[in-house]
């Protein structure tokens, strides 16, 4: 079938089809970096909200588990 086609068309397909794929393989290696970024941003959540937990008993004059268990 592919012989007996415009071989214009054929390699205009096979560019798109490149083209395609090095566009799926950079918008992959976008969101990668994305996440990457998103998850070093959780990272440094976390630990601040521990931070205030710990801040937060400290102030009551308890531990932070009781104060987390309190608030369930």
């Amino acid at each position: 079938m592919i012989a007996s086609a415009d071989p214009t068309m054929v390699s205009m397909l096979l560019g798109a089809m490149a083209t395609l794929g090095t566009v799926v393989a950079v918008l992959y290696r976008h969101i990668q970096n994305n996440f990457t970024r998103v998850e070093s941003k959780l990272d440094d959540c976390e630990v601040d909200r521990l931070n205030l937990w710990e801040v937060i008993a400290k102030q009551a004059g308890c531990r932070v588990e009781e104060l987390k268990r309190d608030n369930k």
